[in-house]
């Protein structure tokens, strides 16, 4: 009886893992793709940027994550197989959401360095640090990141893009106000919560595309297990 377990508990174990393991890969692929492609198609790439599109990838992302949990949840004793999943989903669902934050932080940084020939990550961030505190209220490292970008999808990876930014941002404004007639206050928290309003989309997509597919998951292979 023992062993029977161990041996399910094991199995369980190495078909989470992997699952986990292909999800976080094929969000790393659609990021790099999206950086590299996707974002730097003329005249539309920058829209298509402060929509973050390439997050309705998270769509298969926490498909494959549901659906392999689901499936993985038969290899358990059914009196405590589902309540282990869940926790778990519920762990992972937020930690791989994030990923897509660290994922600009690291690449913007490195870009940063380049740019600048700084020659050293530790100047690098140090300097992007300054910058995020500046506009962020005093948050720097990936948390200031996360909240500017939530603001401001364009990040600026030179002192000139820095320099140029308010001014980019304050044409954008006025051309927004202009199309939509909208007051100049208006527009401004339009802006701010553009990003907010994205990301809380795209999270309860996550979240119902996780639980929809677990549930898949344990139904269809539920014969079998």
């Amino acid at each position: 009886m023992f062993l029977n377990l161990l041996t399910r508990t094991l199995a369980y174990l190495v078909c989470t893992t992997l699952v986990v393991a292909v999800a976080v890969a094929i969000k790393f692929l659609y990021l790099t793709l999206g950086d590299a492609i996707v974002y730097k198609i003329p005249l539309i790439g920058d829209v298509l940027r402060s929509l973050e599109i390439m997050e309705l990838f998270n769509i298969l992302v926490f498909a494959i994550l549901g659906m392999g949990f689901g499936i993985a949840t038969k290899l358990l004793p059914w009196y405590f197989g589902s309540k282990v999943s869940k926790i778990t989903l519920a762990i992972l669902i937020p930690i791989i959401f994030l990923i897509t934050a660290v994922f600009r932080y690291e690449v913007w940084v490195q870009k940063f360095e380049m740019q600048e020939n700084i020659g050293s990550r530790n100047a690098a961030i140090s300097f992007t640090n300054s910058f995020l505190r500046e506009k962020t209220n005093g948050q720097s490292g990936i948390v200031g990141f996360y909240l500017y970008t939530a603001k401001l999808p364009v990040l600026p990876s030179t002192t000139q893009d820095i320099e140029a930014l308010d001014d980019w941002m304050r044409t954008s404004q006025e051309r927004f106000a202009r199309v939509t007639r909208l007051e100049g206050k208006i527009v401004t928290n339009l802006f701010f919560l553009r990003g907010w309003v994205l990301r809380i989309f795209y999270f309860l997509i996550s979240i119902f595309t996780t639980i929809a597919n677990f549930k898949e998951g344990r139904k269809t292979f539920s014969p079998i297990l």
